[in-house]
């Protein structure tokens, strides 16, 4: 099997409205990134998620996905996870001084404490940077390297959103 990308929220400020509902046209793993548009067709309260773009990430806030892990199947972990495309997902808008801890898996990149994860052109993954001089609106500093559910993962804090 697959092994999809995992979440843990450390400490994240979000409330009723820093939560949205999203739909994708591609499959969506916990920890990917993503900005949201208008309402998915034929939703009232699901919002469309959008790639990031070239020029998207200079203007456009990144949101998180961290849909709760609902596993139906014997055998399968946290890691087996993911939203189906078409499918009803939650995403987290982030804000400065947020936590998270993701699986390397929903990185681009070798992540290194104390540098810098920020979205990348056509992606639904964080890129590792060694800098911020490319300029985007989202950046997030490498606080830890560690492992969750048994991978390597990467604890980082929101600096810019």
């Amino acid at each position: 099997m697959a092994i999809y990308g995992a979440v843990r929220l450390d400490k994240v400020a979000a409330i009723a409205g820093g939560i949205e509902s999203v739909k994708h046209s591609v499959r969506l793993e916990n920890g990917m990134i993503h900005h949201v548009a208008g309402l998915a067709s034929g939703e009232r309260e699901v919002k469309s998620v959008v790639t990031p773009s070239t020029a998207s990430i200079l203007t456009d806030s990144i949101l998180l996905h961290a849909s709760p892990e609902l596993n139906y199947v014997e055998g399968e972990t946290i890691l087996d996870f993911s939203v189906e495309v078409g499918k009803i997902g939650r995403s987290y808008h982030l804000e400065v001084g947020d936590i998270i801890t993701v699986t390397d898996a929903v990185i681009t990149g070798a992540s290194v404490v104390g540098q810098f994860l920020i979205p990348a052109n056509n992606s639904l993954k964080l890129t590792a940077a060694a800098n911020l001089d490319g300029g985007t609106r989202f950046a997030a500093r490498v606080l830890e390297k560690g492992s969750i559910y048994g991978q390597a993962s990467t604890t980082f804090q929101v600096i810019k959103n």
